[in-house]
């Protein structure tokens, strides 16, 4: 294949990339590169989506579209939601011809039976007796899931999930909330920091009682007010008046900021935080706050991907900061950004 050209990544891609631990996020970015050197080395075509093909990042599925001279990749997913509801799909497709596969599989029609001669490399010999047990009495795409981490084959767990899903009438859950158990205010401020260059925040929100320096797996202190200070973004913060040292330092050092306004209620309780981005806005609920200690103190929070109904969640949390401003007092005003 010719030295690709180019390498084009939706925005779709960047939300996902997000989401995902930092030590995978870097198994990632090498596959990218792999990618645009030769995509047909380390990936496949993903079966029920014509011109689609995924590259393998365990546990992770890069979805992409290619034609000669070009990449596009629009999708990062864990293989266990890969076949979820509808194949995702790109914005767009190549306006050239996608390459042939070397080996493509052999298309067959559906209730054609084929006989298909045994491999010597099954993955099935890999597999206990155990996960073959299981296997067995599975009855439906989700008692796929437990058998992974028993060494269930990539091959065999994808097309038992096709398989499985398609033949299962399984009501649909909710796409754009997730309950977050661990390291909670990072799955929001890891998130924030990780946005491309290219993407530009309309306003950021954060309302938490008490504020110090903390250091997360994805985000730190630190590295937000250093976010805050070399990409200004309109930010209200509301807290309740400063008592602590660390709360009060805090406080001192966000206020220098030309696009922060501070807002101190007394008698505050509540925490969520809200990235107002286009095309779609993000939030988080829960019961930590913007400390250290929420690190080590049982916490949980839902985190809202604000598409379809979820928006309005996102929306009513932005009506709610205007309530707070009005009963608070905002010790410093927002500068120009």
């Amino acid at each position: 294949m010719d030295k690709l050209r180019a390498l084009s990544i939706e925005a779709r891609f960047f939300r996902e990339f997000m989401s995902i631990a930092r030590s995978d996020q870097k198994k990632i970015q090498r596959a990218l590169e792999d990618l645009r050197r030769n995509p047909m080395h380390s990936a496949q075509p993903l079966k029920g989506a014509r011109g689609i093909f995924r590259c393998r990042v365990d546990p992770y599925r890069i979805l992409f579209a290619a034609a000669p001279g070009w990449v596009h990749v629009y999708s990062v997913q864990h293989r266990r939601s890969v076949y979820q509801g509808e194949i995702a799909q790109p914005l767009g497709l190549p306006l050239q011809n996608a390459p042939r596969w070397p080996s493509p599989p052999i298309e067959v029609e559906p209730d054609v039976p084929v006989a298909v001669e045994p491999q010597r490399d099954d993955p099935a010999e890999a597999l206990d007796w155990d996960v073959i047990a299981r296997l067995v009495v599975s009855r439906n795409a989700e008692d796929l899931y437990h058998l992974i981490d028993l060494g269930l084959p990539t091959p065999i767990f994808d097309e038992l999930f096709e398989l499985l899903h398609r033949e299962t009438d399984r009501p649909a859950g909710p796409r754009n909330f997730r309950l977050v158990r661990e390291q909670v205010i990072d799955e929001f401020y890891g998130r924030y920091l990780l946005l491309p260059e290219t993407a530009h925040p309309i306003e950021l929100t954060i309302v938490s009682p008490w504020l110090t320096p903390w250091a997360g797996l994805k985000s730190s202190y630190l590295a937000m007010l250093q976010s805050l200070r070399t990409r200004p973004v309109s930010t209200t913060i509301v807290t309740r008046p400063p008592l602590l040292e660390q709360h009060a330092r805090c406080v001192t050092e966000l206020a220098e900021l030309a696009g922060v306004e501070i807002v101190l209620l007394e008698d505050l309780h509540a925490k969520f935080f809200v990235c107002d981005i286009a095309p779609v806005p993000f939030a988080l609920i829960g019961s930590a706050n913007t400390t250290a200690q929420s690190f080590v103190n049982y916490e949980v929070g839902v985190f809202v991907r604000g598409a379809g109904e979820a928006e309005a969640i996102v929306r009513d949390l932005q009506a709610l900061t205007v309530e707070l401003r009005a009963a608070g007092k905002r010790t410093k005003k927002r500068g120009y950004v």
